[in-house]
């Protein structure tokens, strides 16, 4: 023990290494997991079809690792994600494709991002499944007018 508490009183750095490595080894013992038991096996053609609605053509498939998102030191575990490592063909170049995707009831395996329009700031999420894409966007907000009509009908009822 004094081998440990000489290197963690030594360096931020050190200190930060050693609480990240016991954090690991908990997560490993304990289990940070918030598995959904009845989450599905993703398939290779299953996760094929998700690249291809992304844009991807001639898409081979790796590897599939369940219960693995991100790589090195960001990497993370749960089994509703799952690395995909593929190759694939964008734009007439072929590319190494590796993406994390994740796993909901309504939507099954999917790979999403978050986009934000700088004209409009508002945010929307793009949602590519086996069947397809879906986007969700931000409600536009009422106009001032109609909110100040709605406050005031609300203040006459009570």
């Amino acid at each position: 023990m004094k081998f440990i508490k000489d290197i963690t009183t030594h360096t931020p750095f050190a200190r930060m290494v050693f609480i990240l490595v016991i954090l690991w080894f908990a997560s490993l013992s304990v289990g940070f997991r918030t598995a959904n038991a009845s989450t599905p096996e993703i398939t290779k053609a299953e996760a094929a079809q998700i690249l291809s609605h992304m844009g991807y053509e001639n898409v081979k498939v790796g590897a599939l690792i369940k219960g693995v998102g991100g790589v090195g030191a960001g990497a993370f575990s749960s089994e509703n994600m799952a690395s995909i490592v593929a190759v694939g063909t964008r734009n007439r170049m072929s590319k190494e494709i590796s993406v994390t995707i994740f796993y909901d009831a309504d939507h099954g395996w999917f790979y999403y991002e978050s986009v934000r329009d700088e004209l409009t700031r508002q945010y929307e999420v793009r949602i590519w499944t086996k069947d397809g894409y879906k986007k969700i966007e931000h409600p536009e907000p009422e106009p001032k007018k109609k909110q100040e009509e709605k406050q005031s009908e609300d203040d006459s009822k009570e």
